[in-house]
């Protein structure tokens, strides 16, 4: 548009003194010369003559006669530092369309795409880093990388919990991955609830899931520890002590007490409480359990490690072990 306008209305009054001959006055007046070279067929301004004049276009009102003035789309748009020396162009924005935009994702393809072409350019120029913006970026640019920011970001805290199941247990790595297994099966059916409740994954389901592995490390480790700290020869009867001796702290402290946290959610008048708060966190509460206190018992009943306990602490906290109950505790053989 600068190059049309220029072509079309660049020209000097010299009646008034070398003033620009703007899109209100006839460019066809006697009294306007051309700013530019007339020899060539396709005139086209010199590098010096496209920051002298690049002011007056920014000032030229469009009209009927010339559409082309610079001043309603550009004045602001362009960062115009003109200077006796040299004329320096800062910051610069243009306007460009999307096509109608219904759905998230025509929403998210179109920030996308913008993206794209906004990458061709800075590589086109070379020296210019050019970016997209649009009021409804900023909601939509987390669909971008969901995915990977999540399968990260759970990658990252499912480590953070084998470590520290590892070191607080005694430097028993078997410990820790007794715990990643039913930490990381409790986060798998929040992905298969989330799915039945078509709860969409985005920044705050995100923030959820990553919660829930946090939960998911109470309703685990205190079966766990229990298991590897009980002196019996045998896996089920290790399993099925530790489920005694903790199953009622999980249930009574960590299940019922977060389920009654949680309940009063699900009369709230805000849809945003009731799903990404009241049915997730519901969600966490009967998997934890599930998983704490049915499928880790059994996990560990059948692929448990027996070892010797170098602990002075013994099954139900009474100081029973092996040997004060022969018949039971060679009930089961697990070869």
């Amino acid at each position: 548009e600068y190059m049309g306008h220029m072509k079309d209305h660049f020209d000097i009054d010299t009646y008034l003194d070398q003033c620009f001959c703007n899109a209100s006055i006839d460019p066809n007046s006697e009294n306007c010369t051309s700013c530019v070279p007339t020899s060539h067929i396709e005139p086209r301004p010199t590098g010096q003559d496209f920051y002298d004049y690049l002011g007056w276009y920014l000032n030229d009102n469009p009209n009927v006669n010339c559409s082309k003035g610079g001043h309603a789309a550009y004045k602001y748009a362009v960062q115009y530092n003109p200077r006796k020396q040299f004329t320096t162009i800062g910051a610069t924005y243009f306007m460009a369309y999307h096509n109608v935009c219904v759905t998230s994702e025509d929403y998210t393809q179109a920030l996308a795409r913008a993206r794209d072409v906004a990458k061709n350019i800075s590589n086109t120029l070379g020296s210019v880093e050019v970016f997209p913006y649009s009021v409804f970026y900023v909601f939509y640019e987390q669909y971008l990388d969901i995915t990977t920011q999540t399968a990260k970001s759970l990658s990252i805290c499912l480590a953070a919990v084998l470590i520290a199941t590892f070191l607080l247990m005694g430097f028993d790595i078997l410990a820790g991955l007794y715990v990643g297994f039913g930490v990381l099966g409790i986060v798998l059916s929040m992905f298969g609830w989330m799915y039945l409740l078509k709860i969409s994954l985005n920044a705050v389901s995100l923030v959820n899931l990553i919660m829930t592995i946090g939960i998911a490390v109470e309703f685990c480790a205190h079966i766990v520890r229990g298991f590897i700290v009980c002196d019996r020869p045998s896996r089920f009867l290790k399993a099925k002590d530790s489920l005694l001796d903790t199953g009622s702290s999980v249930l009574s402290g960590i299940t019922l007490t977060k389920l009654c946290g949680i309940i009063v959610l699900a009369f709230s008048k805000s849809q945003l409480f009731k799903i990404y708060y009241f049915k997730m966190y519901l969600g966490i509460v009967i998997f934890g359990f599930f998983h704490g206190l049915v499928m880790l018992p059994v996990f560990l009943s059948y692929i448990g490690h027996v070892q010797p306990i170098h602990k002075k602490e013994v099954c139900n906290g009474k100081g029973i072990n092996a040997s004060s109950r022969p018949n039971e505790a060679y009930q089961y053989d697990d070869d």
